[in-house]
């Protein structure tokens, strides 16, 4: 795994000191380990190649670290096109390599500690990065693998090239090339749905679009850049709650930004979307939406399930109104599903509080949403209320602590991951977290973790599943970040485990039992390795490498 060039120290350095031949070593790691500067080299998960199995339609990722073993060396990341069977290709626009960008946690969160975490995932082409005695090259490399794609063994390579200050490779030729890391993926016949098995909900704030990426507030360059953002999340099997427009003709008099309708259309139509929101707060769009504005109300809500139904929406949409409601609020959380009734009996409630027996809000909710705590979420409340035709979505916040799973930057369990899983193993319908963007609290999103702070707590991450590409010079462009793509596997891994769970006979729901708990055990003992989480999937693909799921395919719980 070691490598040399007779590179050249950049010109700025050249003049000072003379360095000697670069050489780089490395290892790649799989993606459920969280990277930190200071990552083992040496435990058993590591080798000398990023392999992969992945679904037609699926995105799967593995990880690079790589230090100077000689010299001071520049360096830059290239990625070739995956060869397959008869000559066919995986493209290199498919193989997207990331720089893991370093967070420094002064408090920890709730579970957490303080200490030097990886998160944001900056795009890597042209950006270097200088090796040397305490700095290292952490890099995340996704790979898409398209729908059409042909089962099979697919190879390539990424790169690491000597660069100069503008990420540009020394030399076009291998005089430049300091590693080839080989990459393996193996493509099965098993394919990922166009729409997730988990329905989902996440906030974004477009407030904070408008500060960091420096668009008109109201203008059709915020919606464009909303947009991205919407595509990022959905690249991720998740659905936004609110993108910044009311379905057309809904509101009496609102005639919102030309060609609303087609952009909302591309948004909610678009593959990886399960959910789609309709849009009523308590004061908007109406003041007083369950007294003197409830007749508008219904009428609005009427054309707006009436407009998801003629997309085809009508099984996907609901409304949230009520977030964390206490008892006291239980009349107006019923006067809301009544009206929805009234409006359209397919439209669904969803209130984030948990679906107990004795609940002053049975009876007026349709999706219950606890968070993941043990005070709140109980798997008997789940089962009953499936009974009764009701379904769980779950959401982790800043009062879910480890060992059950959080979103946290400082939690180095795999648990982003995991609540897939969890989610599949529990007969929860689906996940919400409250934001994408919450880039209120703090000046650099990129420096300071802190975007959720009480007076006695901070949640280092807490609502922060995007970074604005504004703020490192590539406006409109949302950076992901390690734990929104663990999110995005283990939705991937909950829409295998679902369609195979339809498909399987009862031998072989048995086997895919076992390996999910032999990944996570329980809810508060996560802590797999990269074998027990191959060995869940596989478990997955020698289902549905051999029987297509059909489309009718009755739901069959684990």
């Amino acid at each position: 795994m070691v490598a040399t060039a007779c590179g050249s120290p950049s010109s700025s350095e050249s003049e000072t000191k003379s360095l000697p031949p670069a050489a780089v070593d490395y290892v790649t790691l799989p993606s459920i380990v969280r990277l930190t500067p200071h990552v083992d080299v040496a435990q058993p998960d590591a080798s000398d190649a990023i392999e992969l199995d992945a679904a037609r339609g699926e995105r799967e990722g593995g990880q690079l670290v790589a230090w100077a073993k000689a010299g001071e060396p520049r360096v830059v990341l290239e990625t070739s096109a995956l060869r397959g069977p008869s000559s066919v290709e995986i493209a290199a626009t498919h193989v997207h390599p990331y720089i893991e960008h370093a967070m420094t946690v002064e408090r920890g969160s709730p579970g957490g500690r303080p200490g030097t975490y990886m998160d944001p995932l900056i795009p890597a082409r042209k950006r270097d990065v200088v090796l040397g005695d305490s700095q290292r090259l952490l890099a995340w490399i996704d790979v898409t693998v398209p729908l059409d794609t042909k089962p099979g063994q697919y190879t390539g390579h990424v790169l690491i090239r000597e660069s100069d200050e503008h990420g540009k490779p020394i030399a076009d030729d291998e005089s430049s090339e300091l590693a080839r890391i080989p990459i393996r993926v193996r493509v099965h016949a098993a394919t990922i749905p166009k729409t997730p098995t988990l329905g989902s909900y996440v906030g974004l704030d477009q407030s904070q679009l408008v500060r960091f990426e420096n668009v008109p507030a109201g203008s059709t360059k915020l919606r464009d850049v909303t947009e991205r953002y919407v595509n990022a999340l959905a690249d991720a099997r998740l659905s936004v709650g609110d993108v910044g427009a009311l379905p057309p003709g809904a509101l009496a008099g609102h005639h919102g930004l030309p060609g609303d309708d087609d952009y909302l259309e591309r948004v909610f139509g678009q593959r990886g979307v399960a959910s789609v929101r309709i849009p009523l707060y308590e004061t908007y769009p109406f003041k007083d939406p369950l007294g003197a504005d409830r007749a508008q109300t219904v009428r609005y809500l009427r054309r707006a399930a009436a407009w998801a139904r003629s997309h085809g929406w009508a099984d996907r949409m609901y409304v949230f109104m009520f977030d964390e409601p206490d008892d006291s609020e239980a009349g107006d959380v019923r006067e809301l599903h009544e009206l929805m009734r009234e409006a359209d009996p397919q439209l669904r409630q969803l209130v984030t509080r948990e679906g107990s027996a004795r609940s002053p809000f049975q009876g007026s909710v349709d999706i219950w949403a606890p968070n993941i705590n043990p005070q709140r979420f109980r798997e008997t409340d789940v089962s009953r209320e499936r009974a009764r035709g009701k379904d769980t979505w779950w959401y982790p916040s800043i009062t879910t602590t480890a060992p059950y799973p959080t979103l946290f930057i400082d939690e180095l369990r795999p648990t982003p991951r995991a609540l897939g899983w969890l989610a599949w193993q529990r007969g929860v319908r689906g996940f919400l977290y409250w934001s994408a963007t919450h880039w209120h609290e703090v000046d650099d999103p990129f420096e300071d973790p802190s975007t959720y702070n009480e007076t006695n707590i901070s949640g280092n991450g807490d609502g922060v599943l995007l970074y604005p590409g504004g703020a490192i010079g590539l406006p409109g462009t949302p950076i992901p970040s390690v734990r929104l793509l663990q999110l995005r596997d283990g939705i991937e891994d909950h829409d295998l485990l679902a369609d195979a769970t339809c498909a399987a006979t009862s031998t072989q729901r048995a086997r895919i039992r076992r390996a999910v708990a032999a990944a996570a055990p329980a809810i508060d003992r996560i802590d797999p390795t990269a074998a027990q989480v191959q060995a869940l999937r596989q478990s997955t693909f020698a289902v549905l490498d051999r029987a297509p799921v059909d489309a009718n395919c009755a739901d069959v719980m684990s």
